[in-house]
């Protein structure tokens, strides 16, 4: 017979000795990898890049923080933040909608700067009846 809770406490357990071993020697990028997340970023707005892994999320985070490109990255999921994990898509989902919805945000306020100075322009000039 299987203890639910048990199980839950030990995978509690291992997560946590997991993430308390990540330095920069257990968890290091790949080499070249650092270059291209800098390359990326310069060409491209902060909000484009996510994480996504089957470890847990503050386990992604510690790696990403370790390695000092955390702030490249607009969003970290895991296996315990999404509702299934790899190779299911639904985390690849999750990163994508959190980019979007950042990305039409300012977009949104740009559309909103453009219109209101359109108006203010407009209301200027006197072109308004």
């Amino acid at each position: 017979m299987c203890d639910r809770k048990a199980g839950e406490n030990l995978a509690q357990e291992f997560d946590r000795k997991y993430i308390d071993l990540v330095s920069k020697k257990t968890a290091a990028l790949y080499p070249g990898i650092a270059k291209l997340l800098e390359k990326l970023q310069s060409k491209m707005d902060p909000w484009t890049i996510g994480a996504l892994t089957n470890a847990c999320v503050e386990y992604a985070e510690r790696v990403l923080d370790v390695n000092g490109v955390r702030a490249m990255f607009t969003c970290v999921h895991g296996a315990d933040d999404t509702p299934k994990p790899k190779p299911a898509p639904d985390g690849l989902l999750q990163c994508c909608h959190e980019i979007v919805s950042k990305m039409f945000k300012l977009f949104n306020l740009v559309q909103w700067f453009i219109s209101y100075c359109t108006g203010y322009k407009t209301i200027q000039n006197g072109l308004c009846w």
